[in-house]
């Protein structure tokens, strides 16, 4: 629902792009009225599936707009930085909080369109308009129309303004292995 913790109201939740982080920044409202402390944190795109998880990678946006630039062989021209996270991550940033109550935006590494191509194999592959990429992805007719209005959105909003690296962990190179062609 992004970088900052705003108090919940009208004109915030309705600056928040998409239907599934409002939901995320309507929960957090509802969380925060509980009568104990509770921590919150907002992660970046969260990865570290097993072969197993595979399928749930099938619906997950990003997932699926690294697996359909690799089977058209072009990347959509990103704005901004992809901000990601390990789930490994995730967990231990949760299990050693600092106490409850607190507020955590947890981004462990960002991706320029360079580290993405090269993380990806695409480092030959043209880098184009977003509507041209939608336009090609769709007349193909082999992704799921739900994930291509949600790439509709997505590939409208700014990414990540500041770069973040605190993990050497090759998060994309992972997903890209997990989720194949």
């Amino acid at each position: 629902v992004g970088p900052r913790f705003v108090p919940f109201g009208a004109d915030a939740l309705e600056a928040v792009g998409d239907p599934y982080s409002q939901a995320k920044f309507v929960a957090e409202a509802y969380a925060q009225t509980l009568p104990c402390p509770v921590d919150l944190l907002r992660a970046g795109l969260v990865y570290g599936h097993t072969e197993r998880e595979r399928d749930l990678l099938d619906r997950d946006v990003f997932a699926s707009l690294l697996r359909l630039s690799a089977r058209h062989a072009m990347l959509p021209r990103l704005s901004g930085l992809v901000p990601v996270c390990h789930v490994d991550d995730v967990v231990d940033a949760l299990l050693t909080g600092a106490g409850p109550g607190r507020r955590e935006l947890l981004v462990q590494r960002t991706y320029d369109l360079d580290a993405l191509r090269a993380e990806t194999g695409l480092e030959a592959a043209p880098l184009v308009d977003p509507a041209r990429w939608l336009e090609a992805v769709t007349a193909a007719g082999d992704a799921d129309p739900r994930v291509l209005a949600a790439l509709r959105l997505w590939l409208t909003e700014a990414g990540w303004a500041e770069p973040v690296h605190a993990t050497d962990r090759p998060i994309i190179r992972e997903l890209q292995l997990t989720i194949g062609d």
